[in-house]
């Protein structure tokens, strides 16, 4: 059933809300039914107050549920009360929503960015946790992170940080480069700690060349250390990375500034040995089983060399 305009849904859905699902009886009819009943009363909430719409009621649909939902969110032209049920579609979702999610790429997803983001995530670590990935997903979520909408890159670089494997390593080297500094920032982030270093190593390393995603993750890094402890030891240069390395004096200063932080380091041990835990949390971040076991496209977990600790030695 195909919904033109507004009015036309909101008074068929006010009908919808008194039927009774009852045992027996077709079963796509009592889907129908049961699916219109929801989103009457999802309605009579949003109408009510925006924020009280009660989506994970679309649970007890499942996955057959899937396509009702995406037919209702094509032709619901009320941009707020489609990214209320948007959230119910990351609960049922599976890969026959994908075609849904790669139009909405093609929009500018004022309201629909959390859908987009958020199925795309769900589908994925449902299916990774059937050791059954979807690897489009990634690709859709790369996609997305290079989306004209800011607020839609900053959540679709966010949920990469959950995911390990050659594509999203390429691209967050890439993102590090984005025009919004939280974006560049968080994919800088990443790079640097899917190195698996310590602290004084990393710094020791990117001292040694500034490369783009280098040269944001050590003013977030520097920046986090100047906070934490009070010191400064020197200044990461500003602007893109074409203009620090278009000067050799801005070179110089950031490696200076960075084997400054590499000395600081050998004195405050523990510090360097759990900084980077933080982004390697696994609400946060990869690990390597778990949720991201598959992400690599083998059938075997991936499993990560242990975290160097030996003293550098130039």
């Amino acid at each position: 059933m195909r919904f033109e305009q507004y009015s036309a849904w909101k008074g068929h859905l006010n009908a919808a809300a008194q039927f009774e699902v009852v045992a027996g009886g077709n079963a796509a009819e009592l889907l129908r039914k049961k699916f219109d009943r929801m989103v009457a009363n999802s309605l009579a909430e949003f109408t009510l107050e925006p924020s009280s719409v009660r989506y994970d009621r679309f649970e007890q649909l499942g996955p057959a549920g899937a396509p009702l939902l995406v037919e209702f969110l094509r032709d619901c032209e009320d941009g707020k009360f489609r990214q209320q049920l948007g959230r119910g579609l990351q609960r049922i979702a599976d890969e026959t929503t994908l075609p849904y999610l790669k139009q909405l790429l093609k929009t500018d997803l004022e309201f629909d960015g959390d859908t987009l983001v958020g199925t795309l995530w769900e589908i994925y670590r449902r299916g990774d946790n059937q050791s059954l990935p979807v690897p489009e997903t990634t690709a859709l979520l790369i996609e997305a992170g290079q989306h004209r909408n800011v607020e839609v890159r900053r959540k679709a670089v966010t949920t990469l940080c959950h995911s390990v494997n050659d594509a999203v390593d390429q691209f967050m080297q890439r993102a590090a480069e984005d025009s919004d500094a939280t974006v560049a920032q968080t994919a800088a982030r990443y790079v640097a700690a899917r190195q698996q270093l310590t602290l004084h190593l990393w710094l020791h390393g990117a001292s040694r060349k500034m490369t783009p995603a280098g040269l944001v993750a050590a003013r977030s890094i520097v920046h986090e250390l100047e906070q934490s402890w009070q010191e400064e030891h020197g200044e990461i240069p500003d602007g893109t990375f074409a203009e620090a390395t278009a000067d050799p004096a801005k070179v110089a200063e950031y490696s200076a500034t960075l084997r400054a932080w590499v000395s600081w380091c050998l004195v405050h041990q523990r510090s360097v040995e759990t900084f980077f835990d933080k982004d390697r949390e696994p609400d946060t971040f990869w690990q390597g089983v778990g949720i991201n076991r598959y992400a690599s496209g083998s059938d075997e977990p991936i499993v990560l060399k242990p975290r160097v600790t030996h003293v550098i030695q130039d």
